[in-house]
């Protein structure tokens, strides 16, 4: 399906200066594909055709009520670049495309197509990484009878915990402009429920955006030491969250926005048969009004075959700054005086035809009684080379650093077979800082079997090690594995995320007797922001955040 092009283009470069100089939008014409195409000879086929009787079409008003153009208003490329991505962040639209076409008074015509990706899943999933199992099962619809609502319910396990959760989403609550979520859960460590309501930045000319949410959520949580099991106690969380930001400035180069809001937080941590003497972390609330502020520079470059198969996914190469602060004194019910800052700085890197970079530094802490409490600090490279030989492939290399200081009690900095070490085991080295380094070389197939899965494969070497504080990185702190995997992606999904099988050999001794640790789970080894600083920046009420279920499975 053809995106923004050639007329978007030339009507880009007529007319950047200011929105009078755009051209009017005379009609808005949307046409919405199902899953399979009956026009193309390899969907015109009698499975396909019931799964389309089956699968209920987005409605047009669903998609209009994603543009960011309507009739009347000044044509922008930007604004429909932007539609474009709002409509394939949806989840349930695999394909989208804005198509500008001039008429003879000057005005344009706009075409809109999208094409449905398959949304009714049942899962059945068994996986294993770094040594530890999962198993989930249970189904969802992303796309309720085309009005774009989602329902999920599903039943989980990893090692010798479970869960069986319900999930609800509206991405237009009662028609208006807001977006509604609700969570629930019963696990063997205790019951979650969450909500949250949010109005966002739907694009950059977007005057203002606000969000509420609360959680609590009851779960275990583990000390590890060289993969085994050091302590387990039992975590209590509470969370509420109110923001409300403004955009500020009108320029369209750089976008900038300010928010003001409230942080609630609160801790209670009890001992368990498993908990070791001295490690039960003392409680905390967290509680005060908050300041945010947010830069963006929207340069984005589409790409395919990158961390999904066959499907567009949107980097920004422009500069990205998003800090946040909030007081936290006892007067307004913190058990102590503080004061908490986060901040998030990115930017991508242009390198030429197929190739490009992201590097991003992440910092979050809190200050009381004059010392930092839960320091944390993270920096990540990314490095994309993209060939076509006979086949996509994909060059990716990354790097990161994290170093922590004072983290909570329940809070650990560890690298093993989940944070991109494959060839150990989960929690296999701990410290106070950890460096890695992954290269992986990833193969893309052409050839849609069945009409229903792409296929991939990736060689891969990576190294890591993890110290104590005040220790130096020594030759012999560094633990490397290499190993070869294979990559599936459903052909009829939105997100074009993989499922991995990989097979890794560790080249040092760790944690088991066995060097070869094979993995089957759903995405990536490594995450692009940073992997072994993941179960750091993970708070409980993440599970707000987390799309799938396999994710919200992972207590970190």
């Amino acid at each position: 399906m053809r995106a923004l092009g050639a007329a978007a283009l030339a009507i880009l470069v007529a007319g950047r200066a200011a929105a009078q100089d755009f051209p009017p939008v005379a009609s808005v014409d949307v046409v919405t594909l199902n899953v399979f195409d009956p026009a193309l000879p390899a969907d015109d086929t009698w499975p396909f055709r019931i799964a389309n009787r089956i699968h209920r079409v987005t409605r047009q008003k669903v998609v209009l009520r994603e543009m960011l153009l309507k009739v009347g208003d000044p044509f922008d490329p930007l604004k429909a670049l932007e539609s474009e991505r709002n409509l394939r962040s949806l989840g349930f639209i695999r394909h989208a495309a804005v198509i500008p076409t001039p008429r003879p008074d000057g005005s344009v015509d706009l075409s809109v197509r999208t094409q449905d990706s398959w949304t009714l899943t049942p899962r059945l999933s068994v996986g294993t990484e770094g040594g530890t199992s999962s198993f989930v099962f249970g189904v969802s619809e992303g796309n309720l009878l085309g009005s774009g609502k989602q329902v999920s319910a599903f039943h989980a396990r990893q090692g010798s915990h479970k869960r069986n959760e319900f999930r609800y989403g509206d991405p237009r609550f009662l028609g208006g402009n807001a977006r509604f979520l609700a969570h629930l859960a019963a696990t063997d460590r205790g019951n979650e429920v969450g909500a949250r309501l949010q109005k966002p930045f739907y694009g950059y000319a977007t005057p203002w955006a606000a969000e509420g949410s609360f959680a609590r959520v009851v779960q275990d949580e583990t000390l590890y030491a060289s993969g085994a099991t050091a302590s387990e106690f039992l975590h209590d969380f509470r969370a509420t969250r109110l923001l409300a930001a403004q955009r500020l400035a009108k320029r369209e180069e750089v976008v900038h926005r300010a928010g003001l809001g409230w942080r609630y937080e609160h801790s209670a941590f009890s001992a368990q048969p498993g908990t070791a003497a001295g490690t039960l972390p003392n409680g905390r609330t967290l509680t005060g009004p908050l300041a945010a502020y947010a830069l963006i520079e929207p340069r984005y470059h589409k790409a395919t075959d990158i961390d999904r198969m066959k499907v567009i996914e949107d980097f920004n190469l422009g500069w990205e700054l998003g800090v946040e602060s909030a007081a936290l004194p006892k007067s307004l019910g913190s058990d102590r005086d503080r004061w908490a800052l986060g901040a998030t700085l990115q930017k991508g890197l242009g390198l030429g035809e197929g190739r490009f970079g992201l590097a991003q530094a992440v910092t979050s802490s809190r200050l009381g009684g004059g010392r930092v409490e839960n320091g944390i600090l993270t920096g990540s490279m990314n490095l994309f080379w993209q060939t076509l030989l006979r086949f996509r492939q994909t060059f990716v290399a990354h790097a990161e650093y994290t170093a922590s200081k004072e983290l909570d009690g329940e809070r650990q900095l560890d690298l093993g077979g989940d944070t991109g070490l494959r060839g150990y085991k989960n929690h296999s080295f701990q410290g106070a800082r950890v460096m890695t380094a992954n290269l992986e070389d990833r193969l893309f197939f052409d050839k849609n079997v069945l009409g229903l899965v792409y296929f991939g494969a990736v060689a891969f070497i990576e190294t890591g090690a993890a110290i104590p504080d005040g220790k130096e990185f020594t030759k012999a702190a560094w633990k490397t594995d290499l190993g070869l995997g294979l990559r599936l992606s459903s052909s009829r999904s939105a997100s074009g995320g993989v499922l991995r099988v990989d097979g890794a050999y560790a080249l040092n001794q760790g944690p088991g007797g066995s060097r070869f640790v094979v993995t089957v789970k759903g995405g990536q080894a490594f995450a692009l922001g940073g992997s072994a600083n993941r179960p750091l920046n993970r708070r409980p009420d993440a599970i707000l955040a987390d799309d799938s279920p396999s994710d919200r499975l992972r207590r970190q």
